[in-house]
């Protein structure tokens, strides 16, 4: 998942993501990866049906830790759709594909002046 985080933050293919990472090691070790992944498996792990069920619990855990750490009830979650294809809208478009579904990554933070 981490991965796919990643590939959305950068704004870049499969293989993209699996450039980046094979270039740094650094990288690597802070996301605990001791080799690295097929793009193919990243792709497959994005269609999965449970995709979503783990999003979901990853984003209950990392509020919940926030709200515990800093005590704060407010938390703001500000959320993108990250698609399961590496094909753009214009593409599928003209090419009379229909869109498959989208996975929704999310961000949380507090305020804890």
């Amino acid at each position: 998942m981490t991965c796919r985080i990643l590939r959305a933050y950068l704004k870049t293919t499969y293989r993209g993501v699996i450039e980046v990472l094979d270039a740094s090691d650094k990288l690597q070790r802070c996301l605990g990866l001791k080799r690295l992944p097929h793009y193919s498996t990243l792709k497959y792990f994005a269609g999965r049906s449970d995709t979503l069920a783990i999003v979901a619990a990853m984003l209950a855990e990392i509020v919940g830790q926030v709200v515990k750490q800093s005590g704060e009830q407010e938390v703001a979650i500000d959320a993108s759709g990250v698609e399961n294809t590496s094909a753009s809208a214009h593409f599928c478009t003209r090419s009379g594909r229909k869109r498959k579904k989208e996975v929704r990554e999310a961000i949380a933070v507090c305020d804890v002046w």
